[in-house]
């Protein structure tokens, strides 16, 4: 393998700000200084998409995310959550899925709305959230082996907000248990350049943080 160098970190960087008490000067100050920068994506709240749309020009593909943190909703809303982001100009959705489903291993639940957003934006990008901190080695390989049919294209490791975040154990795992085709996002923790490259390494293909933006670009 080549070595990994901070340009591919920033290539596939979804450079995001999620924090729930961000403001107006917060997303400004977010969006000038990532103006121009080739990053994988920005990832900014459902709220704020139309507002990313309408700064960004489709110059930087825009990442929101879906049933988050905590996935508790229905898949319906899930799916008309997804179809109103894309709509407001989001092109790629990173869904949280219901955790209670996954621990008790209800595959018919944890499939059905993985397929109800696919099915709602078939052309965005899909990630699913699978929060590997709070999972088995055995619960990350199941939901590896029953997920790809449902559509995503990457499965994401946290959300970073309930339970801990991106271990290089299980994007190792993942990366092993997963079609080829389907991508790894590694995200929740990921602070230092080294990090990111680490988890590049392990099979990750793209990296959600919020604070590595300088350090790729140093």
């Amino acid at each position: 393998m080549s070595e990994i160098k901070a340009s591919d970190v920033l290539k596939a960087l979804d450079h995001t700000l999620l924090k729930p008490e961000a403001g107006e000067a917060d997303y400004r100050s977010f969006v000038a200084a990532i103006m121009g920068i080739p990053v994988a994506s920005v990832c900014i709240p459902p709220n704020r998409v139309a507002q990313g749309q309408a700064f960004f020009q489709g110059e930087t593909k825009i990442c929101t995310v879906i049933g988050f943190p905590n996935g508790y909703s229905t898949p319906a809303v899930k799916a008309f959550e997804a179809r109103k982001a894309v709509e407001d100009g989001a092109d790629e959705v990173d869904m949280v899925l219901c955790l209670g489903n996954v621990i008790v291993h209800d595959a018919q639940s944890v499939t059905d709305e993985v397929r109800a957003v696919r099915e709602a934006v078939p052309d965005a990008v899909l990630k699913v959230i699978i929060e590997s901190g709070a999972l088995t080695e055995a619960q990350i390989r199941w939901l590896c082996d029953i997920l790809p049919s449902c559509g995503p294209n990457f499965l994401k490791t946290s959300t970073g907000f309930n339970f801990p975040g991106a271990s290089l154990a299980a994007v190792r795992l993942m990366r092993e248990a997963l079609p080829a085709q389907i991508g790894i996002k590694a995200s929740g923790g990921i602070r230092t350049l080294d990090e990111a490259m680490a988890y590049l390494a392990a099979g990750a293909t793209r990296i959600g943080a919020s604070s590595l933006l300088k350090a790729c670009l140093n």
